[in-house]
């Protein structure tokens, strides 16, 4: 990667808030919630287009209450079941299935109920300070619409990878480039004929040859009931946060899992008449490849260092900047409210909402790569036109904030104009998808 560049413009100031969020997790969604109830003006920014990352992003809309003998839910995690489980009497269940949309909508109204507003798909791109004494003045953010500005005293980042600790040019403790990790995948099937007698969660062994790690699988029954299943996966692949890794990985975990498909159908009978339907959009993980729980593919979650959340420059907080990251809903709730609290509890000064518009920033920028051609979107026409022009050996980029390509045609749902007919373009696009 060259060096940066000096980036100067002036960008529109969208906010004026006392607290900026960073990640729609369930940390964040607590943090946020609470911050507001102590009269703070709080903003949660999310780079994906939904909540709540611990269960959707990686597929797995359930609560697992085995590691939590305790059942005095956090406000956040009851109302999650009371507006999301699909089976009465769920609180007194180890594995209580959830709805995905009721899921989603319902952490939507967690926040609007409480005055919280909410912007999705966004990413933070510079942190802008007066210096080191006098602490933070805001963040600027990109999107589909550009870049905007939002001024605020504090920040705090729930997200998985620690961002913004790293645009502040921290260290994070990330695992070493050559190192390995534990990654789980699901798969989502209907049709599954397995006995009436099975219980809600089942693990089944699977032939060595398929990679996974401990030779097994786990499923996990779905909202729809016993023939509605989730199936969780293991692997061992590389752990670090670098961008060619992580496609490596999401690779080679999207291949095992269509080797693991293959097999469950022709060869396990609760299968034969199986429909995959779905599968995560991210990994879950990464996990120490330490303790006989890990080896099996069902670590004990790991609840956040407190110590660890504050960083250099004053007003800004992450919670994961060590690793493992909080990958439990309960446990990252918990760490959400317990930064909250201690916050609060601190002096602190209200931001200062002042009438300008619009904001100049001088900021650094790095140049990640130098192409003929860049296409900004990989759905049914940005995915043509990119196989187009790298089919005549242009250098070519393709950009797109969705985990596959496709767009409307694919993750959005509206599949019928191509889906079935792979001829042509439409051939070419399902290769791609599948070798991303």
């Amino acid at each position: 990667m060259d060096k940066a560049t000096q980036w100067e413009a002036e960008i529109p100031v969208l906010a004026n808030k006392d607290v900026v969020i960073i990640g729609g997790s369930f940390a964040g969604i607590a943090c946020a919630v609470e911050l507001a109830k102590a009269g703070q003006q709080v903003m949660i920014i999310e780079p994906r287009t939904y909540l709540g990352r611990e269960l959707t992003a990686s597929l797995r809309p359930w609560l697992d209450l085995s590691s939590h003998v305790d059942r005095n839910w956090p406000e956040l995690i009851q109302f999650v079941m009371e507006q999301s489980a699909t089976q009465a009497g769920a609180a007194d269940m180890v594995h209580i299935p959830l709805h995905p949309d009721r899921l989603k909508r319902a952490l939507e109204d967690k926040l609007l109920s409480h005055g919280i507003e909410l912007i999705y798909a966004s990413l933070p791109v510079a942190i802008v300070g007066y210096d080191q004494e006098i602490g933070l003045e805001g963040i600027v953010i990109a999107n589909k619409t550009g870049s905007q500005f939002i001024r605020c005293s504090k920040l705090i980042d729930t997200t998985e990878t620690a961002i913004v600790s790293r645009l502040c040019g921290e260290t994070v403790v990330d695992f070493a480039s050559d190192e390995k990790a534990a990654f789980a995948r699901i798969l989502e099937f209907t049709g599954v004929e397995w006995p009436d007698e099975a219980a809600e969660e089942l693990t089944y062994a699977v032939p060595e040859h398929l990679g996974l790690l401990g030779g097994q699988v786990r499923l996990m029954e779905g909202y729809r009931g016993k023939q509605h299943r989730y199936v969780e996966y293991w692997l061992q692949l590389a752990s670090a946060n670098e961008i060619e890794t992580v496609g490596e990985r999401e690779l080679e975990a999207r291949m095992r899992g269509m080797a693991l498909t293959a097999y469950l159908v022709k060869h396990v009978p609760a299968f034969r008449k199986a429909v995959l339907c779905g599968s995560s959009f991210e990994l879950h993980g990464p996990i120490p490849l330490s303790g006989a729980e890990t080896q099996q593919g069902n670590p004990d979650p790991q609840a956040i260092d407190m110590q660890q959340t504050t960083n250099e420059m004053p007003g800004i907080y992450s919670l994961c900047k060590q690793l493992p990251v909080c990958l439990d809903p309960i446990l990252a709730v918990e760490a959400g409210m317990q930064l909250a609290i201690e916050l609060i509890g601190r002096p602190s000064t209200k931001q200062v909402i002042t009438p300008n518009t619009w904001k100049k920033i001088d900021a650094p920028i790095p140049t990640l790569k130098k192409v003929d051609v860049l296409i900004i979107g990989g759905g049914s026409s940005g995915a043509c036109a990119s196989i187009t022009a790298a089919g005549e050996d242009v250098n070519t980029l393709l950009v797109d904030m969705n985990p596959g390509l496709g767009g409307t045609g694919t993750l959005g749902g509206v599949d019928s104009y191509w889906f079935g007919r792979r001829e042509g373009f439409a051939a070419r696009q399902s290769a791609c998808q599948v070798r991303q």
